[in-house]
This record gives structure tokens, sequence and C-alpha cells, in this order.
């Protein structure tokens, strides 16, 4: 069997805020920036695929062997004034950011990263004996990265990194529909729009983890169940910089130890379900700073849950017209590594849809519905500033397979 696909997405994100520059000290008075930043995202991407299915000793046997390719072009201008003074125990909060904000004054980044990748892949899904299931797999990348820096050409960079990444399990069906696993793998991410304060690209993420489980299939396979532990160590972490830009340092070294629950599938017609609970220890292990070994990770939640059903109509007049309600629960985060700590949240949502026309898919999604005031994503160290979730937005989305 062969496969192919293609991907194109282009997006533009503009964000102007107000934050306090210089963290929180005793007087609580506070230095205010206004800070503006404008994406603009451009990516393509290719896959191509053959599956080979045979059997061998009465059980099926499958090897995978393919290619995929991407290119991403980010486009980013950035910029940062000085808005005033505040006090965090007095506040004005006056301090007004003007739709119209002057991305090419003084001072301010403009640069244009670009990221083509290329990578082979294999993977064989082995059955040596009825109940045991062996799964090999690897790929190697190829990504050329280059970084243009507008406003300061020597800042540009540019060069090419390659890696081998494999991965390995095991799967035995210890009674019947219940399947314990064990499982090894590695992972490898360029960098090319993370980028330090001066300009320079950051080195690629690497990552190994090592997982232990157990699924089981309910109502003939139409409900799955996983319940599962797993270990993994990431090498040069992106986090944000202690500078009042909007640049990234990198980690030496994190370790994460968890547990995770996840259920779904379609007990019966019509009705689907999603659900996970995720608990996350996590720990620097090595950095370049000496105060962050054996500290928290900046935005990393202990504690993470989420929940997502819906009902699709499976006859009628108003055959595939359907809705879904979910809830999404992230625990607190500290802002830096083992500094300030940020409150968790619960975001509820909810989506109209219809699906009965061939290969169309139309939605309309609210978010937020209680209009929850929260902190979606956390900010830098020292120059703290954290980005609030969206209020309640209505979201219309139509699809269409070829």
């Amino acid at each position: 069997n062969a496969k192919a696909a293609l991907g194109y997405s282009d997006y533009e994100s503009r964000n102007i805020y107000a934050y306090a520059s210089n963290g929180l000290p005793a007087s609580g008075s506070v230095s205010v920036l206004r800070h503006g930043r404008r994406d603009t995202d451009l990516v393509m991407s290719g896959e191509m695929s053959l599956t080979y299915d045979f059997s061998f000793n009465g059980q099926k046997q499958s090897v995978v062997a393919g290619l995929d390719v991407i290119r991403a072009q980010r486009r980013g201008l950035f910029r940062y004034q000085t808005a005033g003074t505040d006090n965090i125990f007095n506040p004005t909060n006056n301090f007004s950011v003007s739709d119209d904000f002057d991305y090419h004054a003084s001072p301010f980044q403009n640069i244009r990263g670009v990221l083509f990748q290329k990578a082979v892949f294999g993977q064989a899904v082995l059955h040596p004996v009825e109940r045991v299931t062996f799964m090999v797999g690897g790929r190697y990348d190829w990504a050329e990265q280059k970084l243009d820096n507008f406003k300061t050409p020597s800042n540009s960079s540019s060069g090419e990194v390659e890696d081998f990444t494999g991965r390995v399990g095991v799967s035995v069906e210890v009674v019947n529909d219940v399947n314990a696993y064990t499982s090894y793998s590695e992972s490898f991410k360029p960098q090319p729009f993370n980028i330090t304060d001066n300009g320079q690209i950051l080195p690629p993420e690497t990552a190994q983890q090592v997982e232990v489980g157990i699924k089981a299939d309910f109502f003939d396979g139409k409900l799955g169940a996983t319940a599962s532990v797993f270990r993994i160590k990431r090498q040069n972490v992106a986090t944000s910089s202690p500078g009042p830009g909007s640049g990234s340092v990198s980690t030496a070294m994190q370790e994460h130890e968890g547990a995770e629950f996840e259920v779904n599938g379609s007990p019966i017609p019509g009705l689907r379900i999603s659900a996970s609970y995720t608990r996350l220890l996590a720990e620097i292990t090595e950095s370049n700073s000496a105060s962050d070994v054996g500290q928290r990770p900046g935005n990393v939640p202990e504690y993470q849950a989420n929940l997502w059903t819906s009902y699709e109509l499976q006859e009628g007049q108003f055959k595939g017209l359907g809705v879904g309600f979910g809830a999404f629960f992230k625990g607190s985060v500290y802002g830096a590594t083992g500094k300030a700590r940020i409150d968790g949240y619960t975001r509820l949502d909810a989506s109209l849809f219809y699906r009965g026309i061939k290969d169309l898919d139309m939605s309309i999604v609210a978010r937020n519905l209680l209009n929850t005031s929260f902190i979606e994503q956390v900010g830098g160290s020292s120059y703290n500033y954290n980005r609030f979730g969206a209020p309640f937005s209505v979201i219309a989305r139509v699809s269409h397979q070829f």
C-alpha cells in the first residue's frame, strides 16, 4: 500500500501588551515596558510511505518505509519601549498600548527564520508468536537552518544539523483485550525559531523516553483505556530569556517522570469520549546557571487533565449534526525555575458541528464559555511577562477532504 499527504498553512499573529520589566522588589515599584510582537508563519509539508504486509509463522507482519519533508518559515517583528513606572501595592494601570504599534522604531528586531528538513524512516511491526508484538523503527533527519537578521546582518546565522533517532517496543497480550507494553524512543527537534537575544539559533532539542504501561479494550474494542508511567530526559530545552527581549536560552538537561491515564473511544454509535489525566514531576538536572539545578522547569504543570465528549445524530433528517462539550484543567506552574508560582485554571468549551455531507466537516467552537480570566503562558525569569488566555470566543471551521 502506498500513501501520500501534502500540507500547507499560512498564519499571522500579533501580540501587544505591557508588563513589569524588573521583577517584584519589596517596595512594589516596577518599570513597565510596552512590547509588540508580530509573527507570520508559512509551512509546507509532504510525506510518502509504502507499507508491505505479509505472513510468517501464521502471524501477520508489517513493514513501513517512507520519507517526509517540511519547509517552515517565520518572519518576526519585535519591539519594546519604556512605558513608565507603577506600584503593585497601589497600581494605576493606565498604560495605553496602541493598535498601530510601530515595529520599526528603535529598539526593535526584524528577523526571518527558515527550516528545511528532510527525513527517511522505517518501521517493522512483527508478531513472532500469538499475543506477542515487537516494534522497531528509526529515522534519519537532515535539517538546514537559516536566520536572517535584517536589523543587524552580522547577527544572521545558518547551519546544518542531522541525527538518527530510533524506537523499540514490545507488547504482550496477558489476557484477552488486555496488553502490557514497554517502549524506548528518541526524538530530534531543530529550533530555528527559538533564538537568543543576540539572534543566534539554539541547538536542536533531543530527548529519550522510556515508558511502561497497560492497555485494555472494552465494548468489543470500541472503547480503550491506557495507564502508563514514563521517564523522559530532554536536552537543549528552550526557555524564555531572562533579558527584556523576546529571545530564548536553553537548559542543558531536564528529567521528567510521571504517570498518565487515558480513555478514548465510542462505546455506543454517535457518542465519542476522550479523557486524560497526567501527573508530572520535572527537574532541571544540568544548567548553565548553577542555581537552576534541582528546580522545577518553568511552565511545566504538575497536574493536567481534560475531558471532551460529543454526540452525533446517526439517522433521520439531521443525520451528521452533533454537539460537543469539554473541560480542560491545568495545574499551577512556575513562571521561572523555582520562583513565582502561577495559579492553575479550568476552561470550558463547547462545539456544534455537521458532518452530513461526504468529505465535508463544518463546526462552530465556543472557547472559554464562562469567560474565565487566567494566565495561559508564563514568561521569562527576572523579566516576567505572562500571556492571558483568550476570553470567550467563537471560531468557525470548514474543512474538505480530497
